[in-house]
């Protein structure tokens, strides 16, 4: 066979089989791998919603840690005065804050009056937002015979600890379409060790229903938000609010113990089915800080997603691996044809020189700068040096003695050419190696300049994802280890630092927070 034959058989062949081979792994594996990738998202947006979701919560808890504070300092005021700039401290967060629904105070009495000497009863007083959003006053004085043991205010009292209480649906006005599904957030106010009142906000979980609503990482995907004893606090589908997961799907809480879990603050995912639909659900925990009653998150994905996964990883391997063979076969064709006709070429003229055929003619045209065009080189030098050789032996031959000729070592001119041939070689390759580290570097500057600027103009509506897409092909185009990308932050005119958008290091991304003020380190 000649050359070019077998270049495209056993090339081919040797492609054709590692080809059956990766279809035959993917197959087997693709339906794993789709499982894979669709629970890592899963798992991500879980934890990534649960972080939302306590970073709202942490918000409300410091507003009423620092309303608490606050409310030490009637030891040093008179309770009246203080009482009256507290209410008005306390409105002002109701009017910031249009998802608080009520904020509040309780004191105990012992602790603001001297003449009550039990050790139950308590003075609440606070702001309601009523119909219209129009704010009002309450004053209310509780417990008064004796507390209510089975109450959060009691279980705070005897505890000392902040709480967010379960969920439920509460009416100021007492009429049933006022009604909200509403979630309390507490403070104790402490003195000295002791108890002596707390502050409170209550919260109209609408705002967690728009959030949940959004989540949604795979078409037919939901979530839904439980509280500590799983109470569905925010769910896609409004007739399920507040009611107990076990009500809403039974055979779901009672075979994957789910309230044990979120009451534990596990994270945890399974796979089960709903009204015959089987889906994936990965759980993450909501902690909020001090507090020992974690929410949770809940993602499911329906197992047809994954299904449909697989089959798309599957066609797209297939798709990739013909269009690759086609590629292949093309590219050996051409590699081959650009190989053999010239060895095909310089072998006739080879054949001749071996028969003693001597003539300019048989010279051929470099048509390349690889070693095909080397060997043609070589060839026509070959036979210009044989006609030198040709032609110095005719004209000694005619008498012309004078004329020079060098023999071997220094006098040899075939072996001066030879040397010749070499250095000019040696330069010539020296030159093709440089001329290529040249190229290398103008098309690594030219991709590395397209890629960015495609990065720019595809993401340049979110800074967030920008950053992070800045830094990861960044850090992976220049093949360094780590790297962030921080952003000059002046909300604050006070308050003027560079701000951590996106870290990347070792492969993956990392979830940092850090700040760099001006004038700090190299910066």
């Amino acid at each position: 066979m000649k050359i070019k034959t077998k270049m495209l058989i056993y090339i081919l062949s040797a492609s054709i089989l590692i080809y059956v081979i990766a279809i035959g792994y993917i197959t087997f594996k693709s339906g794993r791998l789709a499982l894979d990738q669709v629970t890592a998202v899963a798992n991500t947006k879980a934890q990534e919603s649960a972080n939302l979701i306590k970073s709202r919560i942490d918000v409300y808890l410091n507003i009423c840690k620092t309303l608490a504070e606050t409310g030490k300092n009637y030891q040093v005021i008179p309770f009246e005065q203080m009482d009256t700039l507290y209410l008005e401290a306390q409105k002002n967060v109701l009017k910031e804050y249009p998802e608080f629904i009520s904020v509040a105070t309780s004191f105990e009495l012992n602790a603001i009056d001297t003449s009550w000497k039990k050790s139950h009863g308590r003075k609440l007083t606070g702001w309601f937002r009523g119909k219209n959003n129009i704010i009002k006053y309450f004053k209310k004085r509780l417990n008064l015979e004796s507390d209510d043991k089975n109450s959060a205010y009691y279980k705070m009292k005897t505890t000392g600890k902040p709480m967010i209480v379960d969920p439920e649906f509460y009416s100021y006005t007492g009429n049933k379409e006022d009604e909200y599904l509403n979630s309390n957030i507490s403070y104790p106010i402490m003195h000295q060790g002791s108890f002596i009142g707390l502050a409170g906000i209550d919260i109209d979980l609408k705002g967690f229903q728009k959030i949940i609503k959004e989540i949604h990482p795979f078409e037919e995907s939901f979530a839904f938000l439980l509280s500590n004893n799983s109470t569905l606090s925010a769910h896609p589908n409004d007739e399920y609010l507040g009611k107990p997961i076990k009500e809403v799907y039974p055979q779901l809480t009672k075979e994957n113990n789910i309230i044990h879990k979120v009451a534990e603050g596990k994270n945890f995912s399974f796979t089960d089915k709903i009204d015959e639909t089987k889906k994936y659900y990965s759980f993450a925990s909501v902690e909020i800080d001090e507090v020992e009653t974690p929410w949770a998150i809940g993602i499911a994905v329906p197992y047809k997603i994954i299904r449909e996964k697989s089959q798309q990883m599957l066609f797209t391997a297939l798709i990739v691996g013909i269009l690759g063979l086609i590629i292949l076969t093309g590219i050996i064709w051409y590699i081959a044809k650009n190989i053999s006709e010239p060895i095909e070429g310089i072998t006739e003229i080879l054949k001749k020189l071996s028969q003693g055929h001597i003539d300019e003619s048989l010279k051929t045209e470099e048509t390349s700068e690889d070693e095909i065009g080397e060997m043609t080189i070589a060839l026509n030098k070959s036979i210009d040096d044989l006609n030198k050789k040709a032609d110095f032996a005719n004209r000694i031959g005619q008498g012309e003695l004078d004329y020079e000729f060098k023999q071997s070592s220094e006098q040899d001119k075939l072996g001066e050419a030879l040397i010749n041939m070499r250095d000019s070689l040696k330069k010539a390759r020296e030159d093709e190696k440089k001329r290529k580290e040249e190229d290398e570097k103008r098309q690594w500057i030219n991709e590395g300049l397209t890629k960015f600027a495609d990065i720019l103009r595809q993401d340049n509506n979110d800074l967030e994802k920008l950053s992070y897409e800045i830094i990861k092909n960044l850090i992976e185009y220049l093949e360094a280890n780590q790297g962030g990308l921080f952003i000059l932050n002046d909300e604050d005119k006070n308050h003027t630092f560079y701000e951590l958008k996106a870290a990347y290091a070792y492969n993956r991304k990392k979830y940092l927070e850090k700040q760099i003020e001006l004038g700090q380190g190299f910066v």
